[in-house]
C-alpha cells in the first residue's frame, strides 16, 4: 500500500501538461489583457552567480507594491532591498543608486521618486498610455515592473508567443505560493527563459532568466487584487517630508 502511493506520487509530481508552449502563452497573454485591475507584491530577486569580480556571489532581494488600473493608471513602490555576499567594500551594489524608489503614473501626472537621496521628479503628463499601447509593461522595465502586465496587441505580448512558438518547451507542473502552475521554458538565443503560469487563471506567478555569466534574475508575483477594488489611495502621489523636487535622476 506504502509503494503504491509512493507510485502515485511520482506519477502525480511528474504530470506534464498536454497542451502546447503557444497554446498555455496565448492563454496567458489573452487573461492578462482583461485585467482591469490588478493589487500584487513582487519580489525580484538577482543572483549574480559565481562569476569573477566584484559581483561575485553577491545577491540582492527587492520587494515591491504594484497597483495597476486600465489602461495606463500604475503605481510601483519599492518597499524594501537588500544586498548579501560578495566583497563588501568591492561590491558594485553602488551602481544602483536608484533604489529603493517609486513610479505612480495617474493619467494626468507622472511621479518617480529615488528614496536614497529623497528627490523626486514630477512632469505633468501621462507617458503611460501610449507606451503601454505599444511596449506593454516592457516599457517599465527599468522601474521594476517585469512581465505581469501586457496584451497580445503590444509588442510584448506578441513577442511572448512568437517566442513560445518557436523556442518553448512544456514542462511539469509546480505550486508556486500555493498556486498550481503550468511552466514553460524558452530556449532563446540570448538565453533560457522560464514562465510558471497560474494552472485556473492563466497568470503569471514567476518568471526566471539565466543570463550570461552565471546570473538568474527572478520575479515572483503574489496577486492579491485581480479586478477587483483598488485602495482609495493607490494612485496617489505624495512626496515624503523633506523631499527634493528635480528636473533630473539617475
Amino acid at each position: 500500500m506504502i509503494g503504491l502511493k509512493i507510485l502515485l506520487g511520482l506519477i502525480l509530481t511528474t504530470t506534464v501538461t498536454n497542451v502546447s508552449a503557444t497554446h498555455l502563452m496565448s492563454q496567458c497573454v489573452k487573461a492578462t489583457s482583461k485585467i482591469k485591475t490588478l493589487g500584487c507584491i513582487m519580489r525580484l530577486t538577482i543572483d549574480f552567480g559565481g562569476g569573477g569580480g566584484p559581483m561575485k556571489a553577491v545577491k540582492r532581494d527587492e520587494n515591491y507594491r504594484i497597483f495597476y488600473s486600465k489602461p495606463s493608471k500604475i503605481a510601483v513602490v519599492c518597499t524594501g532591498c537588500s544586498v548579501t555576499g560578495g566583497n563588501a567594500t568591492g561590491r558594485e551594489d553602488a551602481a544602483y543608486p536608484q533604489y529603493p524608489r517609486a513610479i505612480i503614473s495617474n493619467g494626468s501626472w507622472t511621479y518617480v521618486l529615488d528614496s536614497s537621496t529623497n528627490r523626486y521628479l514630477l512632469q505633468r503628463e501621462d507617458i503611460t498610455g501610449a507606451l503601454f499601447k505599444e511596449y506593454g509593461s516592457g516599457a517599465f522595465d527599468d522601474y521594476e515592473f517585469g512581465s505581469l502586465v501586457f496584451d497580445k496587441r503590444n509588442i510584448e505580448g506578441a513577442g511572448l508567443i512568437q517566442d513560445s512558438r518557436k523556442y518553448g518547451k512544456v514542462l511539469k507542473q509546480q505550486v508556486i505560493d500555493h498556486v498550481l502552475c503550468d511552466v514553460l521554458s524558452t530556449s532563446l538565443p540570448s538565453g533560457p527563459m522560464t514562465y510558471w503560469i497560474g494552472h485556473k487563471d492563466h497568470l503569471l506567478r514567476q518568471v526566471k532568466t539565466d543570463m550570461s555569466g552565471g546570473m538568474v534574475i527572478t520575479e515572483r508575483y503574489q496577486i492579491s487584487i485581480e479586478n477587483g477594488r483598488l485602495p482609495a489611495d493607490a494612485f496617489r502621489i505624495s512626496p515624503p517630508p523633506g523631499a527634493v523636487k528635480v528636473d533630473m535622476l539617475n
